[in-house]
């Protein structure tokens, strides 16, 4: 089985990939959408699923315009209410970038999501590399 669903986000990004056995299949969930969009759209295919199996192997945020990172974090804000488990995070913030030139300063939604992501109950998650 391979399904590529496209969440409802307006102008943004929300994509949730499940592949693999039906009975338990992978999950792969790319951008978030925009915060307008999240409720409708990535929020409603979480709770869809039964409470036991609100879980996500990969959760993939590809850059920092707020209609892609926006959705993603609220929904690290609200994950633990949700009961949702994520495996793991890919998300470029500065820890994983390599210094390149004069020092610049990412959006602010950069920096919301890199803390989420700092925090003691996501760091072991987010990849490093």
């Amino acid at each position: 089985m391979f399904r590529i669903e496209l969440l409802p986000a307006a102008h943004g990004d929300a994509l949730w990939i499940e592949y693999g056995s039906q009975k338990s299949p992978h999950r792969i969930v790319i951008d978030g959408g925009p915060a307008s969009t999240y409720e409708r759209g990535l929020r409603q295919r979480i709770l869809s699923l039964p409470k036991s199996d609100r879980r996500v192997d990969l959760f993939v945020v590809t850059h920092i315009d707020s209609d892609h990172i926006d959705g993603a974090i609220i929904l690290l804000r609200e994950a633990r209410a949700l009961g949702l488990t994520l495996g793991e995070v890919w998300f470029n913030a500065w820890d994983q970038i390599a210094p390149v030139g004069v020092p610049t300063f990412e959006p602010i939604q950069g920096e919301f999501l890199s803390a989420l992501l700092d925090g003691a109950a996501m760091r072991n998650r987010w990849t490093t590399i």
